[in-house]
């Protein structure tokens, strides 16, 4: 009896395995699944997604790009709604007026497009203190978010050092310094926050009164004025070389430039690490020279 149920246990378990293994590899040819998946991510990446930047960009591709500014006044807005938005002078040492925006809300402005084609746009903004998380918005031009990536817009915080010098333990090690929040009046230009293209965005705006609208989605800011504006272009590498030989510089000698220093960090979760390859430094010593 205990004979028959151990073999029936071990059969159990022996179609068991098979129907996983079954389950997992189930053909040997393997492309069809490949095929699928190049397919689901050019719909979801590729210019088919009309929701995408890219679509957005290819519906543009023959659009003027004006070289002209427009700059709409922070306190300029037309509306705002469900949030407590204020207008104020001089904040945090700015020549001038403000509308502070809070952690939630909509504020509009009306913007005065003199030629139609594709601009770029940027903030002069302050990070007003709040939770500590990064500042994100929801871009809306004329009611309508103009594609996926302007529904999230981050703005950071500045970060520093909380005590000016990095303090050591009793064998000379240096410690980690604290990171506190250094607030400051920042440009920045709209841009995608997942990092997938390096380029601030470009939006199209036809010719007379357009609406932009921002929505807070998390932290409040101050917003000074917004900006529509023509990114310059980087020179290729080949361009560069070819511009530095027409004004007939040359090759320098190789020189060997090496600068210890510290700067703002735009996240406070960015440490300094100490750096084992530095020969300058003693190598027994802990050293804060490198953040990440």
């Amino acid at each position: 009896m205990r004979s028959r149920k151990k073999k029936g246990l071990i059969l159990v378990l022996v179609l068991a395995l098979v129907l996983s293994i079954w389950t997992l590899y189930p053909s040997r040819d393997r492309n069809p699944g490949t095929l699928h998946a190049l397919e689901d991510f050019e719909a979801v990446s590729g210019t088919e997604d009309s929701f995408s930047y890219e679509h957005y960009l290819t519906a543009h591709d023959n659009t003027a790009k004006p070289d002209e500014i427009v700059r709409i006044e922070g306190e300029s807005y037309v509306q705002a709604e469900d949030g407590e938005f204020e207008v104020v002078q001089g904040y945090a040492g700015l020549d001038g007026n403000a509308v502070i925006t809070p952690e939630t809300g909509t504020i509009r402005w009306d913007v005065p497009v003199q030629v139609s084609g594709l601009y770029n746009i940027r903030i002069h903004y302050y990070p007003v203190e709040g939770k500590s998380s990064g500042i994100e918005r929801r871009l809306e031009l004329n009611g309508k978010v103009p594609f996926r990536g302007a529904d999230i817009l981050l703005f950071d915080r500045v970060w520093g050092n909380r005590e000016d010098n990095v303090r050591q333990d009793d064998r000379g090690n240096e410690l980690r310094p604290r990171q506190v929040e250094q607030p400051e009046w920042q440009l920045t230009s709209f841009k995608d926050s997942a990092g997938y293209f390096e380029e601030p965005f470009q939006f199209y705006f036809e010719k007379g009164s357009q609406k932009l609208s921002l929505t807070s989605l998390r932290e409040s800011m101050a917003i000074d004025y917004i900006e529509l504006y023509q990114e310059s272009e980087v020179p290729s590498y080949a361009e560069l070389e070819q511009t530095y030989a027409s004004l007939g510089l040359k090759q320098s000698a190789p020189v060997m430039l090496k600068v210890q220093g510290r700067k703002l960090l735009a996240n406070h979760l960015l440490h300094w690490h100490q750096s084992r390859t530095d020969q300058v430094l003693h190598s027994s010593l802990i050293m804060y020279r490198k953040f990440g």
